[in-house]
């Protein structure tokens, strides 16, 4: 059975995932005092989580999100704004919101996967999707990406150019394997295209240069 806990709600216009870090600006008073009670908890020794799902102010607009730890905080400024770091732990399932607070409080259902029968071959084919589209990235804006491969789904789709919709959706798939194969098949779709219009730009860069006599 999955674990429950009600933790601070942040919604917000993104999509994290598991083991991503995010850097974060806080201003809104609500959320500053969200912070105030994170680090208040952490100096007591407890973790506590800030569930972080899609959508804009206090309206929600996804039925999962990730929970975040605090990790760093990077400037604390004199007005009680803060620049700080989260790092995504575990998906949840948004439960009853609650308005006791200043800010939002969700009854977060932690999700675990369900994972049947592994595919060997997903992961090496999605790294593969996932270091092509880093080439292509990389000969458009002349500049080198340094990093390690990644080695599960959620450390791909962090990059892997997909729509926000998309995102969502890798979100809450609960198979690894299910995961993959809708990343092979977004690089499947992106790959060939990106590579057309990548040749396309080269032939109208090469036929528009007249050749000296």
């Amino acid at each position: 059975m999955n674990s429950i806990e009600t933790i601070p709600l942040f919604p917000l216009p993104l999509v994290v995932f598991p083991e991503q870090a995010l850097p974060l600006h806080i201003f809104e008073p609500r959320y500053r005092q969200m912070l105030i009670d994170i680090r208040r908890e952490q100096e007591m020794g407890r973790e506590r989580f800030i569930g972080i799902c899609l959508g804009h102010d206090s309206t929600v607009h996804a039925d999962v999100g990730c929970a975040v730890a605090l990790d760093k905080v990077l400037n604390d400024y004199a007005d009680g704004r803060a620049d700080i770091v989260v790092v995504g732990r575990r998906r949840f399932r948004l439960g009853q919101i609650r308005h006791e607070r200043a800010y939002l409080m969700v009854e977060a259902e932690y999700l675990e996967d369900t994972d049947g029968e592994d595919d060997p071959g997903l992961l090496p084919r999605a790294q593969r999707g996932y270091a092509r589209l880093l080439e292509l990235a990389q000969e458009e804006s002349g500049m080198r990406f340094e990093g390690t491969p990644p080695q599960n789904s959620f450390q791909i789709a962090q990059s892997a150019a997909l729509r926000l919709e998309a995102k969502q959706q890798v979100l809450e798939m609960t198979s690894e394997r299910e995961r993959l194969q809708e990343l092979c098949r977004h690089f499947d779709d992106l790959i060939p295209d990106l590579e057309a219009r990548r040749a396309a730009k080269l032939k109208v860069h090469s036929n528009g240069h007249a050749k000296k006599l």
